[in-house]
């Protein structure tokens, strides 16, 4: 009975050792064929993949990939066979993304509805995918849906704001329009809207330009300052001053930037540095330069709670221009400006005070008040000029020459305050 019962129990464990055998077996054998298939289906040889496929032949990896060896293979490559790989790699995978190659090989085939299909249902498997909404909506371009096209492309921007420029470019080259850019085919939001000014300005497509920022400004986002400083400069290098000083009030109404109520008739803008320099625009410039720190100095201003600071470090003999405002003025008028400058161990035999200028043509007014060196309490520099017949811009900029002794490196401190620039009395007929 006992020996009967060891003998049961030894069958009992040969057989469940078989099978343990039989797992580790098939489960080995499964791991060759998935490193074959694996190494088979990484490779370039459409016959390696052919072997993939038949290892796995419900791999949808496998036939897409045939069919995109087929696709770019622009010397032997079959579009007809790409387009029967890339099915049975949708069939295999219906929810996957290669009905997008899908669809790019039946446009190459000609087969314009199968590639429209193809791009919906892409887009019914990725309705938030960027990449699907971009590649739809310019294939519907190129096939003569402007309104298709438009709407995909903006349902990308809208998802991926980086393509708002590239956007912008697809769809002037299709349908160069402003207004349908902004209807159809932009998000009314700052971002693309900053986006269409800066490629068209870059095509030299100027009044376009202006449409767009008018859209712009209909927008309920905030609007920064320097947002407007692209199309202002641009508008400034046309010799449009007019247009360029309205965007500029536009774009200073629109970021809730304060007038400049302390400055009277004044032309100059925030003439006495109570405001943070703009930087751009007509506001106050003051770009870095080496040997030169230009900051607003709350603690040194002639009147007012702030003046402009600017300290030379005496490593470099300093051609300094670098605190400038561009003014809007009328031709062969009469104009007076003040400011006040204060000086601090200002060393070398160049000093700093202000120069105006015509910034299209320097010929025909270029003006320079006396320079201050050494140590000065605040003084005021005065300038009364006459502008040109054609003069409608000119530049105020502190200004310090470089020196052609051998002690030539500046160092020292200058404060700048209540600049001015009001028409005298008395008009002069051109």
């Amino acid at each position: 009975m006992t020996l009967n019962f060891s003998l049961q129990k030894l069958h009992y464990r040969f057989l469940f050792g078989l099978l343990l055998l039989g797992i580790a077996g098939a489960e080995v054998w499964l791991g060759v064929v998935w490193w074959l298939a694996k190494s088979y289906g990484a490779s370039l040889d459409p016959q390696e993949i052919e072997r993939a496929v038949r290892l796995e032949p419900t791999n949808a990896r496998h036939p897409h990939r045939l069919g995109r060896l087929a696709q770019v293979d622009f010397l032997h490559g079959n579009m007809e066979e790409a387009v029967r790989h890339y099915r049975r790699a949708v069939e295999l995978n219906p929810h996957s993304s290669y009905w997008m190659h899908l669809a790019g090989a039946y446009e190459q085939t000609l087969d314009l509805k199968a590639a429209g299909q193809a791009y919906e249902k892409s887009k019914v498997n990725y309705p938030a995918s960027p990449r699907v909404a971009w590649a739809y909506g310019n294939f519907q371009l190129r096939t003569g849906d402007e309104e298709g096209g438009f709407a995909e492309i903006r349902r990308a921007v809208e998802i991926s704001p980086q393509l708002a420029r590239l956007a912008v470019a697809t769809c002037w080259r299709s349908v160069p329009d402003a207004d349908r850019l902004l209807k159809e085919a932009l998000p009314p939001r700052v971002y693309a809207y900053r986006a269409a000014i800066g490629y068209l300005i870059s095509q030299n497509e100027v009044d376009p330009a202006r449409k767009v920022w008018s859209g712009l400004l209909g927008l309920e986002e905030p609007l920064l300052l320097p947002h407007s400083f692209s199309l202002i400069g641009t508008l400034i290098r046309k010799g449009r001053i007019s247009d360029a000083e309205r965007v500029w009030r536009q774009a200073l109404r629109k970021s809730g930037r304060e007038p400049d109520t302390d400055s009277g008739n004044s032309l100059v803008w925030n003439g006495g540095f109570e405001g943070e320099p703009a930087n751009g625009g007509f506001g106050w410039r003051r770009p870095l330069t080496a040997g030169a720190l230009t900051a607003v100095d709350p603690g040194n201003s002639r009147q007012g709670r702030r003046a402009m600071k600017v300290t030379f470090d005496g490593t470099k003999n300093v051609n300094f221009q670098h605190l400038a405002q561009y003014v809007p003025v009328n031709p062969s008028t009469r104009y007076r400006f003040t400011a006040y400058l204060r000086t601090e161990g200002i060393s070398t035999d160049r000093g700093v005070g202000f120069r105006i200028y015509d910034h299209a043509n320097p010929r025909a007014l270029d003006l320079a008040a006396e320079e201050l060196r050494e140590s000065h309490p605040w003084t005021r520099q005065a300038l009364e000029f006459q502008t040109g017949s054609e003069t409608r811009l000119i530049v105020i900029a502190l200004r310090r020459a470089p020196s052609e002794k051998l002690d030539n490196k500046i160092r020292g401190t200058a404060w700048v305050d209540d600049v001015t620039l009001t028409p005298a009395a008395g008009v002069v007929a051109p």
